[in-house]
């Protein structure tokens, strides 16, 4: 069992919670070329599978921006900080701590350091 998930708010980012415990993260696939492709499979009528195929290996083959792995690395590190806090790791956790790093202007180094642990995950420990 697993549980995939968007983040949302312009992130970018989409998480894997794996029900063993693992996360994966990816960016998001850009929803123009999801679009670009449905136009296409009406045209030629491909297979689903076959489109989500092509879909895929377009995305895994598109160089990772800077940017995005600035933000993919700003969640891995959200992921982190609620680990290292015994927080639950939720869609709606992870938007927060990820939130909070942003509007605290945290650096990336600096989000798994004491003080930026306890800056970061502050909106979740209240909720519990």
């Amino acid at each position: 069992k697993q549980h995939f998930v968007s983040l949302g708010d312009g992130v970018g980012v989409d998480v894997l919670l794996g029900k063993n415990g693992f996360v994966w993260l990816q960016r998001t696939i850009p929803s123009e070329w999801q679009t670009s492709m449905q136009k296409s499979v009406e045209e030629i009528d491909a297979p689903l599978a076959e489109t989500l195929q092509k879909l895929r290996q377009r995305h895994a083959a598109t160089e990772v921006l800077p940017d995005e792995r600035e933000t993919i690395c700003r969640v891995r590190n959200s992921i982190e900080a609620l680990r290292m806090v015994h927080c639950g790791i939720t869609p709606q956790t992870i938007m927060s701590v990820y939130s909070k790093s942003i509007k605290s202007q945290i650096e990336l180094r600096d989000m798994l350091t004491s003080e930026g642990i306890v800056t970061i995950t502050q909106p979740t420990r209240v909720q519990q």
